[in-house]
């Protein structure tokens, strides 16, 4: 390997990787093995993944979305046949004395990974929530909304105004800790059936693309055993709180990005 390249790590996993299951994606892949373990990886131009660069090409949404692409496709495609440990978008080395060495400097850590993974898959879930049709269930549920209501009626105009801007205030405040109790109770139904949780940065409409609030998105680690009842778990409870306004996304199996961080990179 000349100097003008470097080597793209993907994935490390406990036996030689299929590597024809991603050869559409890339078909460049090869291996490099190190105290039992094998790295799946790729040659890359050094000066498109050096680090001054890539601070470039991460603001180039048409550069991302391919690599991003490229990255997640291939490592599902690996993870079908054997178990992975995905790495982030753009882990290069120098050379595959390097990748070697990484692959030796953490196979107790690794190794120990694979033990915490094995038989389990990440699934994520994002829940949605249409403020108007829970603020419609929170003015049904809540007494001190019912009583404002009361009040406005038997109010004189000038006082059924403020009181109407009081009862504006009240709501707000009572959605947020309405959400708040709904996302606890989900939580609550959800995480007996999963082995670890791990929160995500809620994502605004302008991401999404939708005209509803996140108010959860998490990642959850399922034993496979599991997967049907928690799939079926979410089914039960889109339905049961659609009418307040709660809609559920669940996805995967995914590559266990958020399970399998190494102490130190």
């Amino acid at each position: 390997m000349s100097a003008t390249t470097y080597i793209y790590l993907y994935c490390v996993t406990q036996e030689p990787p299929q590597l024809a299951r991603a050869g559409a994606v890339d078909a460049a892949l090869y291996c490099l093995a190190g105290a039992g373990l094998y790295a799946t990886v790729s040659n890359v131009p050094a000066h498109e993944f050096s680090a001054e660069q890539l601070e470039n090409n991460f603001n180039d949404l048409a550069w991302l979305k391919h690599h991003v692409a490229r990255h997640e496709t291939t490592i599902e495609a690996l993870m079908k046949a054997t178990p992975v440990i995905p790495f982030k978008l753009a882990t290069v080395f120098f050379n595959a004395a390097n990748v070697q060495s990484f692959l030796e400097q953490y196979a107790g850590e690794l190794t120990q990974k694979f033990m915490e993974l094995r038989h389990k898959e990440e699934w994520g879930l994002k829940i949605y929530c249409a403020a108007e049709a829970l603020q419609d269930s929170l003015l049904l549920e809540s007494d001190v909304l019912r009583d404002l209501d009361q009040q406005i009626k038997a109010a004189s105009p000038g006082k059924a105004y403020l009181l109407g801007k009081k009862k504006v205030e009240v709501l707000a405040v009572e959605l947020e800790h309405g959400i708040g109790r709904y996302r606890a109770a989900f939580l609550e139904r959800v995480e007996p059936l999963v082995c670890a949780t791990k929160h995500l940065e809620l994502q605004p409409r302008k991401a999404t693309g939708r005209t509803d609030d996140m108010m959860l998105n998490a990642a959850f680690l399922v034993e496979t055993a599991k997967v049907a009842r928690f799939a079926a778990l979410v089914d039960e409870l889109a339905a049961a709180f659609a009418a307040k306004g709660f809609a559920f996304s669940s996805t995967g199996p995914w590559p266990p990005y958020n399970f399998c961080h190494l102490t130190e990179r």
